[in-house]
């Protein structure tokens, strides 16, 4: 069974409760671990686990969207939201994935997204006019992210043969699609790890490799506007310290804050240490 969770990323501060569709009176508080980072990258604050149900404020009930052309390929895809506000859809894309769980076959197509009011989804394949050559191998364990001028990075990921770190851009204002390599890669291939965008600036959140997660003491960043990796040093919680490393996470962005929940990691956590675990 596959669980496709829709994250709206205009959450309330106060709440600590996810939006999960189109209708705001619908939200989703499920956390296990919650981190905030803030935009001026000095104040990292890591809350103690808790747990809540999802459900709808008015109705407490689950409701299906109504879907058409879904993708096959839904085995750890990526997926992002179009930051642009749009009067009658909220509208996202999803990129490759597995179409089986050993991920024999994977995909590298693009899909854009429309969700209405009336809790219907639909999805359209985009045509990239461009030879397989100079597009993303397909892959699994990918990061999307839409900046505000209407371009999708797509970075790093696990295909047939490795760990990526490629990054790969498409301008989605464009009449003719086309993925462009940036040839940017002195570093590690990680996948199942997250990106946000934050003024011009990619954060790289967790993810790995079969031997390593990346930790959060540091955060590896990409600068949009000098098209150049940086590092960011971060500061750990007083009392549990820096979030322990991990894969398969999941993260939505509120504004200038970005919230971590949950995931894989290979060691047990020490929720108590203030020592980072990689």
């Amino acid at each position: 069974m596959m669980i496709f969770v829709l994250v709206i990323p205009d959450v309330e501060d106060d709440t600590g409760m996810m939006l999960v569709t189109t209708n705001k009176n619908k939200l989703m508080a499920d956390t296990i671990e919650i981190v905030r980072i803030r935009n001026d990258y000095e104040d990292i604050l890591f809350k103690r686990p808790r747990k809540r149900e999802t459900f709808n404020i008015l109705t407490r009930e689950w409701s299906k969207l109504n879907a058409k052309n879904i993708p096959a390929s839904l085995i750890c895809y990526t997926i992002c939201y179009d930051p642009n506000p749009h009067e009658k859809h909220l509208i996202g894309y999803i990129f490759g994935g597995a179409y089986d769980p050993n991920g024999s076959k994977m995909s590298n197509k693009l899909y854009k997204f429309y969700i209405n009011v009336e809790g219907s989804i639909r999805f359209q394949e985009l045509n990239i006019e461009d030879s397989e050559d100079n597009k993303p191998s397909p892959r699994c364990g990918s990061s999307l992210t839409m900046s505000q001028t209407g371009k999708l990075y797509l970075i790093g990921g696990a295909d047939e043969k490795c760990y990526l770190s490629d990054i790969w851009v498409l301008d989605t204002t464009n009449g003719k699609l086309c993925w462009e390599k940036i040839e940017k890669n002195q570093i590690r291939g990680r996948y199942t790890h997250g990106t946000a965008l934050i003024h011009e600036n990619i954060l790289l959140l967790g993810g790995g490799d079969g031997d390593w997660s990346a930790c959060f003491d540091q955060i590896v960043t990409f600068d949009i506007s000098t098209q150049q990796f940086i590092t960011i040093s971060t500061l750990p919680d007083d009392i549990y310290g820096y979030p322990h490393a991990r894969q398969f996470h999941s993260y939505v962005t509120n504004r200038d804050e970005v919230y971590i929940i949950g995931g894989w990691a290979k060691n047990k956590p020490e929720m108590t240490s203030s020592s980072v675990i990689c």
